[in-house]
């Protein structure tokens, strides 16, 4: 057996634990994250009864409910590929700095 074999059989259950706490404080903090913007939200419809006529579309229960299942079913997500997290985002960030770049070449040939 190799030492990587033998580390991962000696220490599965630390590996496992470790991986569960780190699932379990990323579902917590991706569920703030999702509340905050449904505070704001909240917020915002507020001021749509204040003013309704700067607002078309008036949301229903059903889609109030649908978004607190969105938030919950993709903070576990987030939970489950917690590892793999920040090289999405920052593939992400990559992606729109490229996409950044390209718009602003085709503003000054435009020009």
């Amino acid at each position: 057996m190799s030492e990587i074999e033998i580390f991962m059989s000696q220490h599965w259950s630390t590996m496992v634990t470790v991986y569960i706490i780190g699932a379990a404080v990323t579902f917590v903090l991706t569920f703030v994250i999702f509340w905050m913007l449904e505070r704001q939200s909240e917020k915002e419809e507020r001021e749509k009864e204040l003013f309704p006529e700067y607002y078309e579309e008036q949301e229903t229960k059903q889609d109030r409910i649908m978004v607190k299942l969105t938030f919950f079913i993709l903070s576990v997500l987030v939970a489950v590929i917690w590892i793999g997290v920040p090289f999405i985002l920052a593939f992400i960030f990559i992606m729109s700095v490229i996409d950044d770049s390209g718009d602003k070449k085709q503003k000054e040939e435009k020009k």
